[in-house]
């Protein structure tokens, strides 16, 4: 493998968002180049972004992947085993990307925080001493999203570690494997990740029901100097600039905005609905009871958050789908004047 850093890898946050983006599409051999370039360009805070990664985007869809994600990067000496941090690097970018997908978690601590549906049972949380919040964690008669809210609750309150302790007990005695939990319990040690907290109850719910692991279908890909265009989202600067222009010049999107979205939020509902379009696909997803209604609530929620009304999201990303041709024009454009000042 030539271990030369690419010329587009050496900005950390081209190098970190074509990481995560790789893995979900099972690009094996690009995550694992930006893998060794996020490493030589940050260090050891990539361990805790390969723990992000694996809570938000694999999940219970494979536990072994994650808790050996979580141990690899949480002991120095592991990775000493395989041969050093680059190639402990490789190893979970392949690992990662080849592995099934879940990004419920992530997904559902969006609709706890934000969804509209669920505004009543922030309150109900809200005024609840922290052991009335177990309680509602163990209670049969509460939905999941119940006890996700009172699991981590939504208004901000974090739980001591105290607290998570005797939370993370009362999913083992719920049947969650022990496994998971020593996992969570490092996971959020590491990453103070609130949606750590949220994998056992998914596993719990999810393992009562039926699931397969289903191929998803991907939007194209267009390729520029080595870079997909759908790594140029807007957790970069320079996918920023390039939905900016697109929002300029496309007078459809706008047109879609004008009337359903305050006009000082068209950027920030643009960078979710060009997210949601290319960069958030997974190749290789968990199918289980729950899953599709999450992902809706989830995503809803995200754009309520950007001032999108629920019944407009759809429409919203059906427009910037039949659009993804003009955005990757100006994504080209904008990587090409970004790649020769490298």
């Amino acid at each position: 493998m030539n271990r030369q850093t690419p010329l587009f890898l050496r900005d950390p946050w081209l190098a970190s968002s074509l990481l995560q983006k790789a893995i979900r599409r099972g690009e094996i051999e690009l995550a694992e180049q930006a893998a060794t370039a996020l490493l030589r360009l940050r260090g050891s805070p990539t361990w805790r972004r390969f723990i992000v990664i694996a809570i938000e985007d694999v999940g219970i869809a494979a536990l072994e992947v994650l808790s050996e994600v979580v141990s690899i990067c949480s002991d120095r000496q592991y990775r000493g085993r395989l041969r050093g941090d680059e190639e402990a690097a490789r190893y979970l970018a392949r690992k990662l990307a080849c592995a099934p997908k879940d990004r419920s978690a992530d997904l559902l601590m969006s609709a706890i925080r934000h969804h509209l549906s669920l505004e009543t049972t922030r309150k109900e949380v809200a005024a609840l001493l922290p052991h009335e919040r177990l309680a509602w964690v163990e209670d049969p008669s509460k939905s999941l999203y119940e006890k996700s809210a009172a699991a981590w609750p939504a208004n901000g309150v974090r739980y001591t570690a105290n607290e998570l302790g005797l939370s993370l007990s009362l999913f083992g005695n719920l049947g969650a494997p022990q496994e998971l939990i020593e996992t969570v319990a490092g996971a959020e040690s590491r990453t103070r990740e609130p949606f750590c907290a949220l994998l056992p109850l998914l596993w719990l719910t999810a393992s009562r029901g039926l699931s397969n692991k289903t191929a998803c279908s991907l939007p194209p890909t267009r390729t520029v100097g080595g870079v997909p265009l759908w790594t140029l989202d807007f957790h970069t600067r320079a996918g920023r600039a390039a939905i900016q222009r697109f929002l300029r010049e496309n007078e459809l999107v706008r047109q879609a905005l004008r009337g359903s979205v305050a006009h000082n939020r068209y950027t920030e509902a643009s960078y979710l609905a060009a997210f949601y379009t290319d960069a958030a696909s997974c190749t290789l997803c968990l199918d289980w009871s729950l899953s599709t209604e999450i992902e809706q609530l989830g995503m809803e929620a995200d754009f309520a958050h950007a001032g999108v009304p629920p019944e407009r999201v759809g429409p919203l990303l059906s427009l910037f789908k039949s659009q993804i041709n003009h955005l990757n024009d100006i994504r080209e454009e904008v990587l090409v004047r970004y790649l020769e000042g490298v």
